[in-house]
Formats: structure tokens, C-alpha cells, sequence
């Protein structure tokens, strides 16, 4: 009597299971599973590759020549879980398959002050923007954010530095600026420009503008959200005394007005000063 043997392919499965031989016109019952595929989960058994009809295990079917049987396969789920990471629960889930490869994202998400640096799982793990890496498991992964810097410059007009005069500032970080001095003036306040249109805040107040003028505040935060150069302009009255001589009759006969910044007395009969 004629036999015909049934074979199992594990169909880019790992493992061996041994063929079986069958008489003519006889049924093979289909068999458990003894394959193993990383990252996949067996799926049921088919007649060729690209069947979607699966043979259940102990289904019986007849036998009327050589046939292959091949194991099919359904790759595993994970999920990478992005978080913000900057205080709020704001996240981003993509779900692929296990052993699939994902490259570190670098424009997930955005945040005012702040570029994004890298990532980093729970345990610690840091993932650098750009890189490739295989996800074998779920995986969370955590934004690392650096706060932005940005250049101050001064323009004092001839004046001097007060003690504090930073020539950087950082986003989320308070500094000091003291007022300048000049010998002869008064300061009045800074011309500030350069800033962009995130919420600046300077003494107790915030705005949004992108310049301000006659800032006489030493407390700064936040004069730009991105790199660039924010200028502080010095701006100055000068400082003058006047005094008045008056005759027995009480009628003003002279007044002197007195320039500190260049020591000269000027004189004045009428409204004109000598």
C-alpha cells in the first residue's frame, strides 16, 4: 500500500518536528505546535504560505500525496510610550512589532525654552536622537530638555557697569542686572530689544513684546525662549543745579545753572545762559 509522508515547516520558525507517514486514502490528525519564532506567536497550521486558512490542532485531513504542512505566525505587539516630560502627562503611544526597529525620535515633541536633548527609559537607559535601536519589549521613553541660552550685549553710552551685568541668560532662570552708572547723569531706564515673543517677565511684570524702554527693574527672566542676542540700551539725563541771586528788593538779578558732567556754571540775565 502506497504512503505518503506529511511534513512540518517551521516557515522561518526555529525547532524540528518529525514528518509522519500515512497510508493512501488514510487521515493525519495536526499535530501541537513544537516550533518557537522570536518575537512571534504561533498562529495555527496551513497548506502553503499564503494561506489564511488555518488547520486547527487534532483536525484531521485525508492524505493523497506528499504535502507540507507549514506553521504560521503573528508577530507580537509592543508599544513605545513617549512622554513630554515637562510636567505634564502629555504623551504620544506608538504600537509596532516586537524585534521591529525604531530610530530616536528628534521632533516628537516641542517645548517653549527648551530643545530637546535626548531620551531616556525608566531605567535610566539614554537614547540619542538619530540612533536606530530594536524594541524587544514595551518601552517608555522620557524627554531630556535643556533650557536655551542666549547672549545679552550692552550698549552703556559711555556709562559703567553695575556689579551684576550677565552676558548670557538662560530660559527658566532668573538674573540680575544692576543699573549702570555715569558720572554727570542719571540713569533713566534700559532700551531693551532682541527678545522674542515668548512671556517675558521683568521686576513683578510680564509681556510679550519683543521690546521694551525705560526698564529701570535689575530682575530679569526669560528675555528670549531661543539662542540669539538680546541688547540693553543705556539711556541717560544729565545732571544739572541752578540757583538764583536776588537784590534787596527781592527781584531776581541773576541764575546759574551748574553741568556736572562737563563742572561748568553757566550764567543767565533774561533767558539767556553766558
Amino acid at each position: 500500500m502506497v504512503r505518503y509522508t506529511v511534513t512540518f515547516d517551521s516557515n522561518t520558525g526555529n525547532g524540528t518536528m518529525t514528518s509522519k507517514e500515512v497510508r493512501e486514502g488514510f487521515s493525519v490528525v495536526i499535530p501541537e505546535n513544537e516550533f518557537t519564532k522570536t518575537y512571534y506567536t504561533f498562529a495555527g497550521w496551513a497548506l502553503n504560505t499564503e494561506d489564511d486558512t488555518k488547520l486547527q490542532v487534532g483536525e484531521r485531513i485525508k492524505v493523497t500525496g506528499d504535502i507540507t504542512i507549514y506553521a504560521t505566525w503573528t508577530q507580537n505587539p509592543v508599544t513605545v510610550t513617549y512622554y513630554k516630560n515637562d510636567g505634564t502627562d502629555t504623551t504620544e503611544i506608538t504600537t509596532i512589532g516586537e524585534g521591529d526597529n525604531i530610530t530616536i525620535p528628534s521632533e516628537t515633541f516641542t517645548r517653549e525654552g527648551y530643545t530637546l536633548l535626548s531620551w531616556k527609559d525608566s531605567s535610566n537607559n539614554e537614547y540619542t536622537l538619530g540612533n536606530e535601536i530594536t524594541v524587544e519589549e514595551d518601552l517608555q521613553l522620557y524627554a531630556q530638555w535643556t533650557a536655551n541660552t542666549y547672549t545679552i550685549s550692552y550698549n552703556l553710552d559711555s556709562g559703567s557697569y553695575g556689579t551684576n551685568h550677565p552676558t548670557s541668560g538662560t530660559y527658566g532662570t532668573q538674573i540680575t542686572i544692576d543699573n549702570p552708572t555715569r558720572s554727570g547723569y542719571t540713569f533713566i531706564g534700559w532700551t531693551i530689544t532682541g527678545m522674542d515673543t515668548c512671556t517675558h517677565t521683568y521686576g513683578s511684570n510680564t509681556t510679550t513684546n519683543t521690546s521694551l524702554s525705560s526698564i529701570k527693574d535689575t530682575t530679569f527672566k526669560n528675555l528670549r525662549s531661543t539662542s540669539g542676542t538680546v541688547t540693553l540700551t543705556a539711556n541717560w539725563d544729565e545732571i544739572t543745579y541752578t540757583w538764583k541771586k536776588y537784590n534787596i528788593a527781592g527781584s531776581i538779578t541773576y541764575s546759574y545753572k551748574y553741568v556736572e558732567s562737563t563742572g561748568s556754571v553757566y550764567a543767565r540775565m533774561t533767558n539767556t545762559y553766558y
